[in-house]
């Protein structure tokens, strides 16, 4: 399935153009395992299909192709779609976790157009890639990125396929570091913190506190130097 990744998600800071509810740094074992059996309760019926093949690009082919893709269905839905898992061509091993494919004709499309609820990607080693659950082809919830050793490192909440705004960005630890948070009358705030979770500075539209790490408060130029900096230092995911 084609991974999702909005090349726009960069986070800025200081005149930024904004881009919470209160996701978790992660998802363990456990949540992955419960999304696993709900997903497969759905299935109804296993009819006979044969795999599915895709290039590197997500277009369909009639035979494997290198770099590409390949796609089991697992069954079919009482309401007509499908349960699919996705893999890698050449190193066969998982892609996604089983997922929904809730549009009938909608094998073949190897976009999130035609998916509903969670999807989870996997990088070709195995290590977690990226999570995001969908409203019939919709994003609708966090989207969470992970680093190479499977960590929680960003996530950005949509609802009805559009960003609210609201993002989150976590350490190597699962500290969460920055927060961008917007209220009910569009104003945003930025915040961050040090890595042994005190508060390092706080940017909202026109005004800018910051502290060093023993709480010292600090000039607005140091402030935008140490935000700047920690925001440098967030992660960002591989296009």
């Amino acid at each position: 399935m084609k991974i999702w990744l909005k090349t726009t998600l960069t986070i800025a800071v200081l005149g930024l153009a904004a881009c919470q509810s209160t996701p978790t740094a992660g998802l363990g074992s456990g949540d992955l395992a419960r999304n696993q059996r709900t997903v497969l309760a759905q299935i109804a019926s296993q009819p006979q299909q044969a795999d599915l093949y895709f290039d590197a690009d997500g277009q369909y082919h009639s035979a494997p192709v290198a770099g590409g893709y390949y796609r089991k269905v697992l069954g079919q839905t009482a309401g007509g779609g499908w349960v699919v898992q996705d893999f890698y061509q050449d190193s066969k091993t998982k892609q996604i976790d089983p997922g929904v494919v809730f549009h009938p004709n909608g094998l073949r499309n190897f976009s999130t157009d035609v998916v509903d609820g969670a999807v989870i990607w996997y990088r070709p080693d195995g290590t977690l890639s990226q999570s995001a659950h969908y409203q019939r082809g919709k994003l609708d919830g966090w989207v969470m990125y992970y680093d190479e050793q499977s960590r929680a490192r960003l996530a950005a909440e949509f609802v009805d396929d559009t960003a609210s705004g609201k993002q989150k960005a976590f350490n190597e630890q699962g500290r969460l570091v920055m927060q961008v948070s917007v209220d009910d009358q569009k104003q945003i705030k930025q915040e961050f913190w040090y890595g042994n979770g005190k508060p390092a500075g706080i940017w909202t539209e026109g005004k800018l506190e910051g502290w060093d790490e023993q709480g010292k408060p600090l000039t607005e130029a140091q402030t935008a130097h140490l935000l700047n900096y920690l925001e440098s230092r967030l992660y960002q995911p591989a296009e």
